[in-house]
């Protein structure tokens, strides 16, 4: 039995949930600034309001990572499957791909007065988490596609 990349395999799919969850975590962590401390008790309802906050920003976020890399996902694992790529360099590079892909788009999206500025200041988050998310799948799935299960 094979390690499958067909659309059906649940480690496919379980692969993919994976690298969004971690490259939804790089993402929140690169740029979100948080404290969490609470000195007295009066601020204690502060600490959850935050948290509150935190959760659903994450879920935001995850959902959008989710939806905004399946196409470049799908496209990147057909590739591999179809040449039989295994490569960490090959995912990424694909990571990498997907991170300047999707600043771009963003950066049109938002229509920034300073295109450059904006696309530095978000390109390396994005690319970082991209990357992360790449390598996440690389290691749970991408390094055994098409090999044999002993």
């Amino acid at each position: 039995m094979q390690h499958g990349t067909s659309p059906r395999s649940p480690g496919l799919w379980s692969g993919y949930l994976w690298s969004v969850t971690i490259a939804t975590l790089i993402l929140i962590a690169l740029d979100v600034d948080v404290e969490l401390g609470c000195s007295t008790l009066e601020t204690l309802p502060n600490l959850f309001k935050d948290l509150e906050e935190l959760v659903k920003a994450a879920a935001a976020v995850w959902l959008l990572c989710l939806f905004s890399a399946l196409i470049p996902f799908i496209a990147s694992v057909k590739v591999a499957s179809r040449f039989n790529i295994r490569s960490g360099c090959y995912y990424a590079a694909c990571g990498i791909l997907t991170g300047l892909l999707l600043t771009a788009i963003y950066v049109a999206i938002a229509q920034s007065v300073e295109v450059e500025q904006s696309f530095l200041s978000v390109g390396g988050l994005f690319v970082a988490s991209a990357l992360s998310g790449a390598m996440t799948y690389w290691w749970r799935r991408g390094r055994r596609a098409g090999l044999s299960q002993a």
